[in-house]
């Protein structure tokens, strides 16, 4: 028995080098063709078309532009860069054995002799469609320029354009028992299913909710925060089980997203004179900011960073009666129908939200990424409610002492009448706090041969905290 093992464990060792040498000749004598696709203005094509002429080589850039063609025979080639609506680009590569050979494109926009059409918007949706075409499930994308194009405050406001999505707002009960006013939770519905069976993530590592459910609000993230959003209709085996409804990828901008530094920055409020103060009854105030840069001997490394505020105050006012009841009363014309009891409520509500991304990368080579990212998100609203309520007891309905009844002067005594009743004062304080903060760290993307290496470490909180301060008199 024992012998059998060792000469098995023999003919192992023995066969292993022989089961190598295919796969060691042919990476002898073939070799790698990389590179990044641009546009005329540097920002990156994904999705645009490589092809090696009278070979088999060929594929399509990622989201950043860059694309690599391994196990190219080694020779000289004429490879053709092309994406719809440029004019294809022809170069000739000399591909060595063993060797990495780095060819850039940089394309332009195709020309035609015709009458004038205009077309606005189209080159977002051509590199949206391209994205889409490359998923085996059925996707939508959203990229940061269809992000910056609408006056969109919070990530769930810009998904809820796509379609077959859509938001759903949930307030949450107040102290009153009324919905709570500035402070909402907004889930994600996709075709229909419920928010708990979503799955929303981060660069693939899920996000957790602060929620009594697994649905995750996106209302705390603002629009800002991520360079792309894909949202997967169908999931399929390769994705999250959890995620069984739909799957929400956020991808954080990134510095390498375009070509260069850039920075973008928007500062929005009111002031009204007669107040004498901003940011009150809807007008709120909202700061947000954006940017990128790379550095380093060959540009690889990146820092990218997202910022927001938003800070609001108003006053809402609620008037309810409870259930209306028939009084029978004798010295009444006729029967009455006054109600239990009415209710009236006024709150005040200050609403504040602020948080950030920071994104570090570094690519040392177009086959090697390693990146760190940071988010963190806060939502505090703090709420003051004051309620008045006047209420008939059970026993004043048919009693003349407990509750008067009075006839309105100028009006029939057949329609309407007042009556003095008891009061209840109760007013309450709330202060809510939404903290939600997750860390990527160690993110990383290796590619050996045909092989793609991926690894990614995360810490992912998310906490809220509820004070409440009730008085009644």
């Amino acid at each position: 028995m024992f012998t059998r093992y060792r000469y098995l464990s023999l003919f192992l060792v023995l066969a292993l080098p022989l089961w190598m040498l295919p796969a060691t000749a042919i990476a002898q004598s073939t070799g790698t063709i990389t590179g990044q696709i641009v546009d005329g203005s540097g920002e990156p094509l994904p999705g645009a078309n490589v092809v090696v002429r009278n070979t088999q080589a060929g594929g399509a850039a990622n989201q950043n532009g860059r694309y690599r063609l391994p196990d190219v025979p080694a020779g000289q080639y004429t490879v053709t860069a092309s994406f719809v609506g440029y004019s294809a680009v022809d170069t000739t590569v000399t591909v060595s054995a063993g060797e990495t050979v780095t060819q850039n494109f940089q394309l332009r926009s195709a020309t035609m002799q015709s009458q004038q059409i205009i077309v606005e918007g189209q080159r977002g949706t051509i590199r949206t469609n391209q994205t889409k075409k490359g998923d085996d499930a059925v996707v939508d994308v959203l990229d940061l320029r269809t992000l910056e194009r609408y006056p969109d405050q919070t990530l769930a406001e810009s998904l809820d354009r796509l379609p077959g999505v859509f938001t759903q707002a949930n307030l949450g009960q107040g102290i009153t028992g009324t919905a709570g006013r500035g402070f909402k939770n907004s889930f994600i519905v996709v075709r229909g299913i419920q928010p708990d069976l979503n799955s929303t993530t981060v660069l693939g590592q899920s996000l957790v909710s602060t929620t009594g459910d697994r649905a995750v609000a996106l209302d705390v993230l603002p629009a800002n925060v991520a360079s792309q959003v894909e949202v997967v209709k169908s999931p399929t085996s390769d994705r999250s089980a959890n995620g069984i409804g739909g799957v929400t990828n956020i991808v954080p901008l990134s510095a390498f997203s375009q070509r260069g530094s850039f920075l973008a920055a928007s500062a929005e409020g009111a002031y009204r004179d007669e107040i004498g103060s901003i940011a009150v009854n809807g007008q709120p105030i909202n700061l947000r900011a954006r940017g990128g840069t790379q550095f380093g001997p060959d540009d690889d490394l990146g820092v990218a960073f997202t910022a927001n505020y938003k800070w609001d105050a108003f006053t809402t006012t609620l008037i309810q009666p409870d259930e209306w009841r028939q009084v029978n009363r004798p010295d009444f014309p006729d029967d009455v129908t006054v109600p239990e009891g009415t209710r009236l409520e006024q709150g005040r509500s200050q609403f504040t939200q602020f948080g950030g991304t920071m994104n570090v990368e570094w690519h040392p080579t177009p086959d090697q990424q390693f990146g760190l990212v940071t988010s963190y998100a806060q939502t505090v609203d703090n709420q003051r409610d004051l309620q008045t309520e006047w209420n008939y007891s059970d026993d004043s309905f048919g009693r003349p002492d407990s509750v008067l009844f009075e006839p309105i002067p100028g009006v029939s005594p057949n329609e309407r009448y007042r009556a003095t009743i008891g009061r209840n004062d109760k007013e309450s304080d709330l202060d809510r706090q939404e903290e939600r903060m997750f860390f990527t760290i160690g993110s990383s993307e290796v590619r050996f041969g045909s092989v793609d290496w991926t690894t990614r470490a995360s810490y992912v909180r998310a906490g809220k905290d509820e004070t409440v301060r009730e008085w009644q008199f």
